[in-house]
């Protein structure tokens, strides 16, 4: 723990502060329960490119639809759909979302 500070670290608080938030961003991210398999932690700004992705990779072949089916997507709708099954962390005032 990094709760007692040795006199000879004293200069090194705001690196033993970085760490501690750091730890408490490890702790939450661990509630994931595939954590220890290495889950994804997705940025919030990214997730709704990371749900376009998410699809194609399920092999939902949306390059195979014509151009004015497949620009009518909305993938914000989409992403907020998929958002469900995820978890909301903040770490440096960054929303990160993990699979719930």
């Amino acid at each position: 723990s990094l709760d007692a500070i040795p006199p000879n670290m004293e200069n090194y608080n705001d690196e033993l502060e970085e760490i501690k938030e750091f730890e408490a961003f490890a702790t939450e991210l661990s509630a994931s329960p595939d954590y220890e398999y290495g889950e994804t932690v997705i940025p919030e700004y990214e997730f709704t490119d990371y749900v376009r992705e998410l699809v194609e990779d399920c092999g939902y072949s949306i390059g195979d639809l014509p151009w004015w089916i497949s620009d009518a997507i909305d993938w914000n709708k989409v992403a907020d759909n998929v958002r469900m099954d995820y978890n909301e962390i903040e770490y440096k005032g960054t929303t990160y979302l993990i699979r719930a």
